[in-house]
């Protein structure tokens, strides 16, 4: 099963990286530049989509792999 993955911002003030619904994230970066670059070399490997959201959810981007 194929899972997307995601960048959020975080109640906490930090960037979340985590897989669509799963509540807990993988890696937490305190900037969103440095989860985007986790979660690019993730969703690689996993060969996924990543879906990179702003601050208030919104989809920014969407990077296939």
């Amino acid at each position: 099963m194929i899972r997307n993955l995601h960048v959020t911002h975080g109640k906490d003030g930090r960037w979340e990286v985590k897989f669509s619904g799963q509540p807990n994230p993988i890696k937490v970066a305190h900037s969103q530049n440095q989860a985007i670059k986790y979660a690019k070399q993730m969703a690689k490997s996993e060969k996924c989509e990543l879906i990179i959201h702003t601050e208030n959810g919104e989809v920014l981007n969407r990077l296939s792999f």
